[in-house]
């Protein structure tokens, strides 16, 4: 029977010629990520277990992303013991203040997320490593097990099918595309399943546009999201690394669970509104609602493509009176080759506060919003109390409107402003 890729890579990594949907297996994978959040509470539990060597510590990744720097003693606390576990256990890969950014991107970033290869983390975000043709999936508490042993049970998900077509049109961006799909599929079809994108449209994507595809399907409940790795991926990612991989796609007749299909071209600037990312509606259903603060950063909204989104924005023009406008690009290496290119110079000449590499704002422990207070933002998720107030509002839209949102002060369709030359 003809295989999705997805299948391919869970039957290398459990040894097996086949594996079947509904399957339960005990995959072995290729990376294990954590980061600050909860690298220390894992690690700490496995020392008083006793646990004195783990399985395949070279293959661990561990990056300080989440609350950086630390915002309080307590933290601090966690970010030492985890610097602790790191020396103590031997983890192969350890990214820290400085040198560090997003686990979803370093994943990518440093060469990790290959084509190919299986992934298990702790942070839901992890199928953006489905940009480039790798596995990647979050697998809760199970994560000891697999740091301890190598393996934990998995059932074999579904794979449905997303072919994208057709060109969008000006103010449109991944993001809009992504969350119309979030909207089009919903949770009901997601759940226990991979959404593997493909078709003309993904084709001609840049991988900062693949990797948004990917990693906003957590949102509606998917177990990861996938890309067949094309020579684009492929080249992109011998560009990242000297690791060896091999590319999997899926087959020509592979057995999807279902198979949907959207015209991009038939899609506009969107917004997704209170309270959950997949109420999706055009911007002009909410344009008009005065802002307090934006924020562009997230490992949905932080890569160099949406920094030179907004920046394309911002140039030559003001952040509103009253409006708080917040950068974070997702890695170190992102900043720097913002800074590179002027477009850091652009956004803090707007009026824009650029922050420390990684999640920042998104989950409100920097930035929080007050009660009544409404932000626009790139980021993942807008449920009551995501970055701060459950009393405060959090509207999703693409990095071009966000930014032009803040220059008018209210929530606007970015093609009402045109990008000076």
């Amino acid at each position: 029977m003809e295989k999705t890729a997805v299948e391919k890579i869970l039957a290398r990594v459990t040894g097996q010629a086949e594996i079947k949907p509904g399957e339960i297996i005990y995959p072995e994978p290729d990376t294990i990520i954590m980061h600050d959040g909860h690298a220390h509470k894992f690690l700490r539990e496995l020392c008083e277990m006793g646990v004195k060597d783990l399985w395949h510590p070279e293959r661990i990744m561990i990056a300080m992303d989440h609350r950086v720097p630390a915002l309080n003693p307590s933290i601090a606390q966690s970010h030492k013991e985890t610097r602790e576990y790191v020396k103590k256990y031997n983890i192969g890969h350890f990214f820290d203040i400085g040198d560090s950014g997003i686990t979803h991107q370093l994943q990518i970033e440093r060469g990790f997320a290959r084509p190919g290869t299986f992934i298990v983390t702790r942070d839901g975000h992890s199928p953006t490593g489905g940009a480039v043709g790798c596995f990647a999936i979050s697998i809760g508490q199970d994560i000891l097990p697999y740091l301890a042993l190598g393996n934990s049970w998995l059932r074999v998900p579904e794979t449905l099918r997303m072919n994208l077509t057709g060109e969008t049109g000006p103010g449109v961006l991944p993001r809009d595309v992504a969350q119309s799909c979030a909207k089009l599929i919903g949770p009901d079809q997601a759940d226990n399943r991979v959404i593997e994108f493909g078709g003309a449209y993904v084709e001609n994507l840049s991988i900062d546009g693949r990797m948004v595809l990917c990693n906003i399907m957590v949102e509606i409940d998917a177990v990861s999201a996938f890309i067949n790795p094309d020579q684009k991926c492929i080249d992109y990612v011998r560009d990242l690394t000297d690791q060896p991989f091999t590319p999997v796609t899926s087959d020509d007749n592979a057995q999807y669970a279902e198979t949907l299909e959207l015209d991009v071209s038939t899609i506009e600037p969107i917004v997704a509104a209170p309270p959950d990312p997949d109420n999706v509606m055009p911007i002009s259903s909410v344009a008009g609602k005065q802002i307090h603060q934006i924020f562009i950063g997230t490992c949905a909204g932080g890569m160099l493509d949406d920094i030179r989104a907004a920046a394309s924005i911002l140039k030559g023009r003001r952040v509103a009176p009253g409006v708080r406008a917040l950068v974070a690009p997702s890695t170190q290496r992102i900043l720097e080759q913002a800074t590179k290119e002027g477009l850091i110079s652009t956004l803090t000449q707007a009026g824009a506060t650029i922050m420390v590499p990684g999640c920042a704002a998104c989950s409100g422990s920097t930035g929080p919003l007050a009660d009544g207070e409404r932000c626009m933002t790139t980021a993942t998720s807008n449920k009551p109390g995501r970055m701060g107030s459950k009393n405060a509002e959090i509207y999703i839209a693409n990095a071009e409107t966000v930014a032009a949102s803040a220059v008018a002060g209210k929530i606007i369709d970015p093609r009402d402003i045109v990008s000076p030359s």
